[in-house]
């Protein structure tokens, strides 16, 4: 996953996801590097050591999960736990 979190354009996480996973998952490719800022949020609010650390996470969201009324609500509209 860590190419998902990466600063690399879509393009080369894509390209590199398609190595990793194959051609037959393109439509898993599409939806994870469409949706990559939403899967890092979630996964590092899922990897929170405690509370802090989870506070802290959820207070900068992607701005693609912002207006939801918590982390597990933006989690759940995104599609991602």
């Amino acid at each position: 996953m860590s190419d998902v979190q990466s600063a690399q354009p879509d393009s080369q996480v894509e390209t590199h996801l398609v190595d990793l996973l194959d051609f037959d998952k393109f439509a898993l490719i599409k939806m994870l590097v469409q949706n990559r800022l939403k899967v890092v949020w979630c996964m590092r609010l899922n990897r929170a050591q405690n509370d802090e650390e989870h506070t802290r996470i959820q207070v900068h969201p992607p701005l693609s999960c912002i207006g939801h009324d918590s982390p597990l609500d933006a989690c759940n509209a995104c599609h991602m736990m």
